[in-house]
Parts: C-alpha cells; structure tokens; sequence
C-alpha cells in the first residue's frame, strides 16, 4: 500500500508500533516498506496476507502529489514475478501490458534497487529484504532488528505472498 502521508498510517494500521513511526520518520519518503497489522477497518482486497499490511511513502513528486490527491493505493510491484523492476512506464508496460490500464509517465526512476521490507508483525523486527536502505542504518533505528538470514522465518513466510509496492522510490 502507498501512502502520501506518514499521517494515512494511523488510518491503515492496528495499534501503530512505536518502531513503526520511528522508521517512518527516519526514512519516509523514501524505499522502506514496512508491515505491520492492519486496521479491521480496512476492507481491502489485499490478498493473503494474514491481516497484515506493507506501507510504503515513495520518494517521488508525482506519486506523492497523485497519494496526496487520491488517498492511500493498494499496489504491487511494477514487473512481474522474477523479473528485474520497471524503472520507467514504458519497461512497465512492455512487462505488463493491458494487464495495467493506466501508465504515467513521470521519468526514470533514480534508485535501481528494491526497498528494503521491515517485518514488524512478528515478536522480533526483522528485516526480510535488503534493498535500497542499508540494515546498518536500519539497525540504528531498530537495534534488535535481525537479517533476513537470522533465525525464525515464520515472518518471511507469511509475507511470502504479500508484494511490495516497489514503485519510484
């Protein structure tokens, strides 16, 4: 789910974490998805996704002034499974097709990598992707954040389903 706002998150979310705002504040706008529980207020489709929710706040102008405009967006990622990222609309659109029915063109985005996913569902944060914002400085925010390749994975599992909204960051 993208956001204009890190203000749409009490909306979105049940019980905000505490850690929750601290990350957003220390890396939004920008390529941090963070999952968290969502509100039973939000009637979604958002597929199997075990009551939880991935929040995102791009930093992009465009998408935020559209987010700001139209609300918070259930999105996924901008390619398809197992193919690298669409950094602009026309890559999205020669993976995607009509399967999409609008694509705006805004430019190139200027971060090839992924954002970087904060389980915060399970009873340790944990870090299940690396991406765009290194762990270490993740770590500085969260210091008993673990790696995607630390311990329990019961976390990666369930999300195993859910996409990031990778979209501009």
């Amino acid at each position: 789910m993208l956001v204009g706002s890190r203000h749409t998150l009490d909306g979105l979310v049940f019980m905000l974490p505490k850690l929750a705002r601290d990350l957003a504040d220390a890396f939004w706008p920008g390529a941090l998805t963070i999952i968290v529980e969502h509100a039973p207020s939000l009637q979604w489709d958002l597929g199997e996704t075990g009551g939880t929710v991935a929040v995102r706040m791009p930093l992009h102008p465009v998408a935020l002034e559209v987010l700001r405009e139209t609300g918070p967006m259930a999105v996924s990622s901008a390619n398809k499974l197992g193919q690298p990222a669409a950094r602009t609309a026309e890559e999205a659109r020669e993976q995607l097709g009509y399967a999409v029915r609008i694509y705006l063109e805004a430019g190139a985005s200027v971060d090839p990598e992924p954002s970087s996913i904060v389980d915060l569902t399970g009873e340790v944060p944990r870090v299940l992707r690396n991406g765009a914002i290194p762990f270490e400085k993740i770590r500085d925010v969260v210091p008993d954040i673990v790696g995607p390749d630390d311990g329990d994975h019961r976390s990666e599992e369930r999300s195993a389903s859910q996409q990031s909204p990778d979209v501009e960051s």
